[in-house]
């Protein structure tokens, strides 16, 4: 009997090798799903859909696989591989509210996307964030509504040693973990001891400690990694969700491959696809017929044709108002033949926070004041497109701590002996320093907590008017939405229970501290038409005073707990920012140093379409039929997280979504619905008993009316003035009225209060007048804070990170050679309509770009060149 298990065991696995798909198997024709992006989203989204073995699944990736390089898998050399071929190596225009210069702003280009060159940091963020995601309109978004996919994406160890993780703080509640899931989440098997007494001096300061973070609480957290436990490697996108599924004979990837644009079919009244030319950028049909050059022999010996093919019975469908893609055309560069293939059912964007948008608005999705710009036909004339750009931004201290009692992770690049050792420990056992980059120990405080109460910055925010210190000329229904966000921002400001930055530490001095909760707002606006050339990228950091207040207010704390007794035995000598510094040092220093927590999002915003909003509940862009968008860019606010676990989220959600709406067809509910009735989510009614959420039970609606709105047809959807947004569910923050304590955790008393706020203020905004350029103050701005003032002219000839060695061959400027930039000038004018910040010719150099990116990961990890030797 065991002989005949054995044959029978022997035999299945031979026919799932031979029915095994390499990575890059030549392509069908066609597929039901076409996902573009293989990073955490995409492949998380193509695995789900591919476990129904009747449908076939393409994934397009426009970057390469990775070969298991040290700075993808090992942790010590986490980040490694920024500025290399599995980064974009993408910056900003000049940033014109801080000093006038460009930030790197590394975005991960390889099958896992930036799960092969991120921190590996895995946390949710509060409560009260997801609270505010329904409050926004999306009902089925609540904390406990996404506490299920949370657990669903992960396999979850908890430390070994109670006893000795104690004194960490960490103590992981099981309840909200899960334990089966493809991500391996854990912790390392080394500890610096350097988070202990920084731990005491925070708290005796009154930050409270967080045992679990994944709870959705705020505080003093050491956060879990995407780490396998037994290994100690990274856990990456490509490892937890394509590896293990490769042999799916329905899961196609593709690497190398940029899709170009979405195909529609119907495009001017005809059948068909919109496009198809095949070395062109061209978006409507020529002379060739609807669809583009008589179909050509692919590399691959496939027909470059799309094929016009009945749908299935339950595929999602919506009237004949709606845009139905039908495939999408892609490349491997700028130079190759653009190539078709056909989506039976979806095609689901995964593609990032800068690249969704631009591929909707090459394919003419957008603003029609851009896309008319580049003579890109209209197709839906969908306003919030690239905009409500949102990023958790970071300023680095540095107090490098003179300590004898303890090892800090420098020594791996002062000690040589002591790295070899660690290395041979690594490869030998899985345990020493090498299973560790170094920031390990983490805080999530709230503003009460680090202004000992004192309102005074959230009184600021709250005074402002919604459009204030946006960009000027912004459509009003994306101001409507801002302002919504801007009453749950200022909320969030004032309740004890929710972080409003992160203290990130690399047990060696620094200290890195971010603004979870941005007020800014910016953009990403395609350039060109060429597909192939990064979009314009404007965060516009700093644009809202309250962010730099806020920021100053983090320094201020620092200085606190360098002063704690506390930190006495780690010896700090406080270098950057200077003790004593002034307020408006410390401004300018803000000025000159900040930079991204590599956590862009918010550009296709899941909100209602007259808030501004791009994708609705379901994912569906608005306008379309079959167009989902399943990436960070569809978060309506940032939650206060490092975002590779809440997008893992998401996407399991997402593919819940689409599963359930191939099988009920009322996908496009929403999007052939104006806001005036109320809106409720399909995934209540389309995911299996067996899979639902808890929690996701059909919400309640409120009514929110808008006076003084007129009604507005947007592309081809009605829109009209009024809306109707959903009480939220779920566990949440209540409202906290100035000078008032918050309600604990798990308080529900506050979720009609958020509507009524987010109501009011969409209310307020509509009836007040548009607003005029970022800074101008605006109608009703009466906030007692200032916007920081701007440089005239600012030329930036050379980029030199905080204490580096000044070059010799630069006569003594202030320059290194391995991190230059062209000489530009960056006009302080804010950007009109159209590309924003700089032109293709102005773009900053490439090498430039990578030097930039390596310097501010090398200052927030720890690194410094001999630190990478021993993984070369």
């Amino acid at each position: 009997m065991a002989s005949k298990n054995c044959f029978l065991a022997f035999i299945a696995t031979l026919l799932t090798t031979i029915n095994a798909l390499p990575l890059n198997t030549p392509l069908l024709d066609e597929y039901d799903y076409i996902v573009v992006g293989g990073g955490a989203s995409g492949l998380t989204v193509a695995n789900r859909l591919s476990e129904d073995s009747s449908v076939t699944v393409l994934v397009l990736e426009a970057g390469p696989a990775d070969h298991g390089e040290p700075g993808v898998e090992i942790p010590v050399f986490m980040g490694t591989e920024v500025g290399t071929q599995y980064d974009w190596n993408m910056s900003t225009v000049p940033q014109v509210y801080l000093d006038a210069t460009p930030r790197a702003i590394p975005q991960g280009h390889a099958l896992g996307g930036g799960t092969i060159i991120n921190g590996m940091l895995w946390n949710r963020g509060g409560q009260g964030d997801y609270a505010d995601w329904e409050a926004l309109g999306n009902p089925g978004w609540s904390w406990d509504d996404m506490l299920p996919y949370f657990m669903r994406s992960e396999s979850f160890t908890p430390p070994a040693s109670q006893q000795l993780d104690g004194q960490y703080s960490m103590e992981p509640d099981m309840a909200v973990h899960g334990t089966s899931g493809p991500v391996n989440v854990s912790y390392s098997n080394w500890r610096y001891n350097e988070t202990i007494p920084l731990y005491a001096a925070m708290h005796a300061l009154g930050v409270p400690i967080a045992e679990d973070v994944n709870q959705g609480t705020a505080g003093i957290t050491y956060l879990p990694l995407d780490l396998d436990p037994v290994s100690q490697t990274r856990s990456t996108a490509r490892k937890a969700y394509y590896d293990p599924v490769a042999s799916r004979p329905n899961l196609y990837v593709s690497t190398g491959q940029t899709v170009t644009r979405v195909l529609f079919n119907g495009q001017a009244g005809e059948e068909g696809a919109s496009g198809g030319s095949q070395n062109g950028a061209g978006s409507a049909a020529d002379s060739n017929g609807v669809f583009g050059p008589p179909p050509t022999a692919s590399p691959n010996g496939k027909r470059n044709a799309l094929h016009r093919r009945q749908l299935p019975t339950g595929s999602s469908s919506c009237n004949g108002t709606d845009l139905r893609a039908i495939g999408v055309e892609y490349a491997a560069d700028g130079a190759s033949p653009r190539m078709n293939v056909t989506a039976r059912r979806e095609v689901i964007i995964a593609a990032g926070s800068f690249h969704s948008p631009q591929l909707l608005q090459l394919s003419g999705i957008g603003p029609q004041s851009l896309l008319s710009q580049y003579n890109i036909p209209v197709l839906n004339n969908l306003a919030g497109v690239g905009f409500n750009l949102q990023d958790h931004y970071m300023i680095d201290t540095y107090s490098p701590y003179n300590t004898s009692e303890y090892i800090l992770p420098t020594r791996l690049s002062t000690d040589p002996a002591w790295n070899a050792t660690a290395a041979a420990d690594y490869y030998a056992n899985a345990t020493g320093p090498w299973c560790l980059g170094s920031p390990d120990g983490d805080a999530f405080p709230s503003l009460p907590s680090i202004v000992n109460g004192n309102t005074s910055i959230a009184d600021a925010a709250a005074a402002q008017a919604a459009g204030a210190y946006l960009a000027a000329g912004l459509d009003a229904d994306i101001v409507a939405g801002y302002a919504a966000q801007h009453a749950l921002l200022v909320n969030a400001l004032r309740d004890e229970n929710r972080a409003v930055y992160e203290l990130l530490n690399n047990n060696a001095g620094t200290m890195t501290l971010s603004n979870m909760r941005p007020f800014s707002r910016g953009s990403v606006q395609i350039s060109t038409t060429d597909p192939f050339t990064p979009p314009s990228i404007d965060p516009r950091y700093g644009s809202n005073p309250v962010d730099m207040q806020v920021l100053l207010a983090t320094l201020r704390f620092n200085d606190q707990i360098l002063a704690q007794p506390e930190m006495e035995s780690l010896v700090p000598v406080q270098r950057i920012p200077s003790p004593g510094a002034s307020d408006e040092s410390l401004m300018q220093t803000l000025r000159t140093s900040l930079r991204t927590e590599f956590h862009p999002s918010g550009t296709c915003a899941m909100m209602p379409l007259n808030l501004g909003g791009v994708v609705d509940p379901n994912l569906l862009v608005y306008g379309t039929a079959n167009v989902r968008v399943v990436d960070a860019s569809v978060f309506p606010v940032l939650p206060a997280a490092h975002l590779q676990a809440v997008v893992y989220g998401v996407a399991e959600k997402a593919a819940d979504i689409i599963r359930g709406a191939a099988l009920t067809d009322s996908a496009c509910a929403l999007s052939n619905t104006t806001l005036s009735n109320s809106t409720t989510a399909a995934p209540s009614a389309t995911i299996s008993p067996s899979t639902q959420p808890r929690g996701s039970q059909r919400p309640k609606s409120i009514g929110i009316s808008a006076p003084g709105s007129p009604s507005i047809a947007k592309g081809s959807t009605p829109v009209t003035a009024s809306l109707s947004l959903p009480v939220p569910s779920g566990i949440i923050s209540g409202i906290v009225p100035s000078g008032s304590k918050a309600p604990g955790k798990g308080s529900p008393s506050g979720a009609a209060s958020l509507s009524s706020l987010v109501s009011s203020a969409v209310s307020s905004a509509r009836a007040a007048p548009t607003s005029n350029a970022s800074g101008a103050g605006g109608a009703g701005s009466g906030a007692s804070l200032t916007l920081p003032p701007v440089p005239a002219v600012v030329t930036v000839t050379k980029y030199l990170a905080p204490g580096a060695p000044v070059s010799e061959e630069s006569g003594g400027s202030t320059a290194t050679s391995a991190a230059s930039a062209p000489s530009t000038s960056a006009s302080t004018s804010a950007p009109q309509n159209g590309t924003l910040g700089c032109t293709p010719a102005e773009r900053w150099d490439q090498k430039w770009v990578v030097a930039k990116a390596r310097s501010d990961f090398s200052r927030l990890f720890g690194f410094i060149p001999p630190y990478f030797v021993a993984g070369d």
